[in-house]
């Protein structure tokens, strides 16, 4: 049988939890991505939007 893979991100906008999630997600996959600080700046500009 065929196995499937799946991603599933959740971004609670600190309803649930304290942070926003997307945030914390992205600093943990971009652990050692050379452009990690450029693009956690991107992703948190979206996510502070509301």
């Amino acid at each position: 049988m065929k196995e499937r893979h799946w991603t599933l991100i959740l971004d609670f906008d600190s309803t649930v939890v304290q942070v926003e999630s997307l945030d914390i997600l992205a600093e943990i996959s971009l652990k050692d991505h050379p452009e990690k600080a450029s693009r956690i700046s991107q992703i948190k500009s979206l996510t502070h939007q509301g």
